[in-house]
């Protein structure tokens, strides 16, 4: 913009200036102001530098504690791109800070969405709706394929996103396997029930995010679908990322609803319960040898809740499903591991899928390539009758 000076400048020697002459001020001065509008688009475009507190605040809770604060010189020293021992403005400016916010903003916005009411019966498409829960409108994005067809059952996903993050994460993930007639997908919003609203699912008793009953929530939903869809009740499977990661084995400790889970990027706590006695349900875990926010040697994050080692955890479940033989390794790739703890010749599977190298936020080609290996997984699971899930 001009300022009063300049234009009166300008007004003065118009009067002195040739039409040819004028016309050349005219253009420089508005590809002045146009070459500052685009500077200004390019430095708005170009990734902010990320706060300490964002690399810090690795569960996203707005508070640093003193397990994070341990992990401080781990959690910097991943910025350092270049290996030189030092960061400079390039390794501060990263486009996850702006991708985090987008999220943030998107899952605001997925709260905020109109929802329709339940219907009776669900046909084909994408359905946002609420479901009545605790005095609260919970919303969730229920997916059915465009070839539906009422006279067959459909495997059931219900995907659990974490902490912070919107239900549209997980509806876009499994949207293939939908598009391709194989499921009908589950995506629930987790709530914000804390000071940053922060949204996500009552993953453990003490969890901060939100006291809801959401294990209550799961069970209602089921009960909706069984009534409104043609679902097959022995292929309803969990899979979640974090904190919906962590609620899948709540899940499986607290409920007989699944076939199999798949947490991602998560861990079962160190207190009771235990598995002990559970129903046989198949478990594949996807870890992150490097992960920072959930380690996968286990050991205090989420608030201080004491979580077990990856490899604790299926040896835990192992043990619960009276499995004897020791587990067995399979290298995929350079990247990726995956040891068995169980065979082929029961009628379950526990796998622990190690992403070598991997931190607590995954690429996108690894997140591709997991989520292949978690459908595949997954859509060999049937639940056995009870006695036979008992091991009786």
């Amino acid at each position: 913009m001009l300022d009063a000076y300049q234009r009166i400048e300008i007004s003065e020697m118009m009067y002195v200036m040739s039409r040819p002459c004028l016309l050349a001020l005219i253009s420089a001065l508005l590809g002045c102001n146009l070459a500052t509008a685009q500077s200004r688009r390019e430095q708005e475009r170009r990734p902010r530098p990320i706060s300490v507190v964002e690399v810090l605040d690795l569960d996203r809770d707005g508070e640093i504690s003193a397990e994070e604060l341990a992990r401080a010189g781990a959690s910097l020293k991943k910025l350092d791109r270049n290996g030189d021992g030092r960061l400079d403005r390039d390794e501060l400016r990263v486009e996850s800070s702006r991708s985090r916010s987008r999220e943030r903003r998107s899952s605001k916005e997925s709260l905020s969405t109109e929802l329709a009411a339940p219907p009776q019966t669900l046909v084909a498409g994408v359905h946002r709706i609420g479901i009545e829960h605790e005095g609260k409108t919970r919303g969730m994005i229920i997916h059915v394929p465009a070839d539906y067809d009422s006279a067959k059952s459909y495997p059931v996903v219900f995907g659990f996103h974490g902490a912070g993050g919107p239900m549209e994460g997980f509806h876009r993930r499994l949207s293939p396997l939908v598009e391709r007639g194989e499921i009908i997908s589950v995506s629930p919003q987790g709530l914000g029930e804390n000071p940053r609203g922060v949204t996500g699912f009552n993953a453990f008793p003490r969890c901060t995010l939100t006291k809801a009953d959401d294990v209550g929530l799961v069970k209602k939903v089921v009960a909706y679908l069984q009534k409104s869809a043609s679902i097959d009740n022995s292929r309803c499977y969990a899979t979640g990322g974090s904190n919906g990661g962590i609620f899948c084995y709540r899940l499986a400790l607290e409920t007989d609803l699944f076939a199999a889970i798949a947490p991602l990027r998560a861990g079962m706590l160190h207190r009771h319960p235990l598995p002990e006695a559970r129903p046989h349900l198949s478990i594949f875990h996807a870890h992150g040898t490097e992960d920072e926010a959930l380690p996968f040697e286990g050991g205090r994050a989420a608030r201080d809740e004491v979580f077990h080692s990856a490899r604790q955890t299926l040896a835990l479940w192992a043990k619960n499903h009276g499995v004897k033989a020791d587990p067995v390794s399979e290298r995929l790739a350079d990247e990726i591991e995956l040891v068995r703890y169980a065979r082929g010749k029961d009628p379950f599977e526990l796998t622990l899928c190690i992403l070598e190298g991997e931190g607590h936020r995954l690429g996108r080609e690894t997140v591709s390539k997991v989520d292949a290996m978690v459908w595949d997984f997954l859509r060999r699971q049937r639940k056995a009758p009870r006695s036979a899930r008992d091991g009786r």
